[in-house]
């Protein structure tokens, strides 16, 4: 069925279910925190229904699946159980531009799964160049280039396009999730994050990728079993055949393996010259229906008698004609002894009538039948075959093929392509034709730690507007939580910078998309912490702004400044209750031990102690900081691949000062 409504209604059903579903799950990994058992209990049994009605929703996705192929990929109901396990630690790649949610984000998933972040879809198309995620969570609304527009990007990639994509968005409304499935997203999710759902989610859609790319290798498999079966079958019966004949044991092979090697010099892909390598393996299948006493002959056959050998060709087309699965076996068998003059059999075609695979199949069954023993004659020299060949050239043979067999038998000097050397004769390439091309495998960055915030003491700030319960409904795990807070802290300032810039940008009749997009991020990131008042104000600009209310944006724009700068010193006053650090003490995220390996990776650099400056880089790369300290990090590793000692230099220079501001 086609029918788009149905499709949306679908889907529809499945976000306002899941959306339900996912405020439960929050919740219940909030009571399975408790220390009364009584609680833990009930948590464990609104788990389970969450988690059996998430089975029924997912269900009710893969319907939509198949009314239209919503998620763009296909729907299994395969045990994941069945999947071999594979190595590394899948990678997630989190692409958003609010420096918190990656942050976090990637804090969630950090013990479970490698993760990288990108703070733009020009970013993270640039990090894919180098890796290959195992999934890939996708922020809607960014500036500069939005998800869907990011989505598109990495779809053209024929290496990134099969990588499954969840979206993440504030955006509220069914109509937001249908767009996400409809752009070929696996799933949705909504901020604020939950997130023991996130990780579910996350989970089951690299389980089933994996799964899917399973039965896709299984399929591949089972195909080339398939075709080696069919190859073994031809071979088996190209060898009855051959054995029919008591002196041309091993001439179906050689006459296959010699039109193929001319199909290859003709610039014929693989494909094709596997194909023609079968026609000429099944090329004499017709000498079946023959009697032996004719074949194996030795005097002259009279004019009946080889009326009944000139019959192979057709008997064999009536045989292979009926495998309609490689329709070209029949191709060869029937006019191989053509001749391009038009004097050949049996339906005295000439030129390029005759299928050009049965003119290269004639030119290599000759040169076979004048470098075996027959009954009726024995090896010939090399000479003299060259010079039946280009006698033959234009009359018997299509002279372009008569001119390869010439050129292949220059190629051998040796004179291997003969009964002499075997059945399976050897057949040697020109020089030009034996360079081979190595590719190195594409780095996978499987030996990556996971990306993980840094070390931080487990404090949240106490003040009123901070709701902690909503707040561990989207963060469960208290260290994590503690440390978003302090990072959203941290970027306060800068997300206020945005958005006055944003509104001054307005003011001045510039495009209101941008402060949409700030007070969207704005908006997210304090529902992430728990500041429930603070979003619902970021909420009702973005509504005014997606309605281009420019009126009520002026009246509501300096309120919410002013109230993001009261909560900024609220939250400032906490963090100044923490003890100080002095000079002489190591902060707790490990700035003075960097900054002592950073001096000590100068030091290698100037003295070209590449080993240890190479071990010493091993030891920055552990420590995870702010995006552009990674960032910095991954430039100063290729100045030091490259010994780079002066642009090393800079990086280290721009580090340390990053990293003490």
């Amino acid at each position: 069925m086609n029918n788009n409504n149905e499709k949306d209604q679908l889907a529809g059903i499945a976000h306002e279910l899941r959306s339900q579903i996912d405020v439960i799950l929050s919740y219940g990994n909030v009571a399975a925190g408790s220390s009364d058992p009584l609680i833990q209990e009930c948590a464990k049994k609104i788990n389970a229904a969450a988690a059996g009605m998430t089975g029924i929703i997912d269900g009710l996705l893969d319907k939509s699946a198949e009314y239209g192929g919503l998620y763009g990929r296909e729907q299994r109901s395969v045990p994941v159980a069945a999947v071999p396990e594979t190595q590394g630690t899948p990678l997630v790649l989190i692409i958003d531009d609010d420096e918190l949610i990656c942050e976090s984000v990637a804090a969630m998933l950090g013990k479970i799964f490698r993760t990288e972040t990108a703070i733009s879809g020009a970013e993270a198309l640039e990090k894919l160049a180098s890796i290959k995620p195992s999934l890939i969570l996708l922020d809607i609304n960014m500036q500069d280039m939005d998800g869907f527009e990011t989505l598109s990007r990495i779809r053209q990639s024929h290496a990134l396009s099969s990588i499954p994509v969840i979206f993440l968005t504030g955006d509220e409304g069914r109509d937001a999730e249908i767009r996400c499935l409809r752009a070929g997203a696996a799933d949705f999710v909504r901020k604020p994050l939950a997130s023991q759902v996130l990780i579910e989610r996350v989970r089951r859609i690299i389980e089933l990728d994996r799964l899917q790319n399973y039965l896709s290798s299984e399929v591949a498999v089972q195909t080339k079993r398939s075709a080696h079966l069919s190859k073994q079958i031809m071979l088996a019966l190209a060898q009855a055949v051959d054995a029919k004949d008591h002196y041309t044991n091993g001439h179906s092979q050689r006459v296959a393996a010699y039109s193929a090697e001319i199909a290859r010099r003709m610039g014929k892909s693989k494909q094709e010259q596997d194909e023609i390598y079968s026609m000429g393996l099944l090329h004499d299948v017709g000498k079946i229906g023959v009697s032996e006493a004719i074949i194996n002959k030795t005097s002259r056959l009279d004019d009946s008698e080889y009326a009944q050998i000139k019959k192979h060709t057709e008997i064999g087309h009536g045989i292979l004609k009926l495998i309609t699965e490689i329709p070209g076996l029949a191709t060869g068998a029937r006019w191989h002894h053509e001749r391009y003059d038009g004097k050949g059999y049996p339906d005295g075609l000439s030129g390029v009538n005759i299928p050009e695979e049965a003119r290269i199949i004639c030119v290599a069954d000759c040169y076979d039948a004048m470098t075996s023993n027959r009954s009726y004659s024995t090896v010939r020299e090399q000479a003299a075959v060259r010079a039946e060949i280009i006698r033959c050239k234009g009359t018997q043979f299509d002279p372009v093929i008569a001119d390869i067999m010439t050129a292949m038998i220059d190629d051998d000097p040796e004179y291997k392509m003969s009964e002499r050397e075997g059945h399976n004769a050897v057949i040697p390439s020109p020089v030009s034709d034996m360079q081979t091309v190595c590719a190195s495998p594409a780095n996978t960055d499987t030996d990556k730690k996971p990306s993980v915030l840094p070390s931080e003491a487990m404090f949240i700030p106490e003040i009123a507007e901070l709701d902690i319960l909503s707040a561990k409904s989207s963060i469960s795990d208290e260290e994590i939580l503690a440390l978003t807070i302090r990072r959203f802290y941290e970027l306060m300032p800068v997300k206020l910078e945005k958005l006055k810039t944003a509104y001054n940008e307005l003011c001045a009749g510039g495009d209101i998309s941008a402060y949409r997009i700030t007070v969207h991020s704005m908006k997210t990131s304090a529902a992430t912490i728990g500041l429930t008042s603070l979003s619902e104000a970021a909420r009702s600009l973005e509504m005014l702004a997606g309605s281009a209310a420019l009126d009520e944006i002026h009246k509501q724009h300096a309120p919410f400044v002013n109230e993001w700068e009261r909560i900024y010193d609220k939250l400032g006053k906490e963090y100044d209750r923490l003890a100080p650090v002095t000079d002489t003490q190591e902060r707790p995220d490990g700035t003075a031990k960097l900054s002592e390996l950073l001096e000590a990776l100068r030091a290698y650099m100037r003295n070209m102690d590449m080993d240890s400056a190479d071990e010493t880089m091993a030891l920055i790369e552990k420590f995870s900081y702010s995006q552009s300290v990674r960032r910095l990090t991954g430039e100063l590793k290729k100045a030091v691949l490259a010994l780079d000692e002066e642009l090393a230099e800079e990086i280290i220079s721009e580090l340390i000062k990053e990293i003490t501001i």
